[in-house]
C-alpha cells in the first residue's frame, strides 16, 4: 500500500491527524501489507505528529515490524530528524 501524506497537506502538524493515519497503517500491518508512506509536496511536520504516528506505531506494534513493513520515501531530512527525535523521545519514556 502507497500513501501519499500530501493528501492531508503540505504541513502536517495535528496530533488528532497523525493518531487517524496510525489507526489506518495498524489496520494494513494487521493484514501483514507493506506500507510506503511517501511524502512527496509535503513541507514540513512537526513532533506530535511524528510522535503520534511514527514513535507511537513502534509502540503498539514493536520496532523490528515497522522496520520491515514501513518504508519511508521522498522524505526531506528536515522530516527525517523530526520523525527520528519523535521515536527517540518516545523510546526514552516510561512504558505505561
Amino acid at each position: 500500500m502507497r500513501v501519499s501524506m500530501a493528501q492531508w497537506g503540505t504541513v502536517l502538524t495535528e496530533r488528532d491527524l497523525g493518531k487517524e493515519i496510525r489507526t489506518h497503517f495498524l489496520d494494513s500491518l494487521s493484514l501483514d501489507s507493506t506500507i510506503v508512506v511517501d511524502f512527496a509536496n509535503v513541507e514540513m511536520i512537526n513532533s506530535s505528529f511524528a510522535d503520534e504516528l511514527f514513535a507511537k506505531l513502534i509502540v503498539e506494534v514493536g520496532a523490528s515490524k515497522v522496520r520491515a513493513k514501513v518504508k519511508l520515501v521522498n522524505t526531506s531530512p528536515v522530516i527525517k530528524i523530526i520523525i527520528n527525535e519523535a521515536i527517540f523521545t518516545r523510546s526514552k519514556m516510561p512504558a505505561k
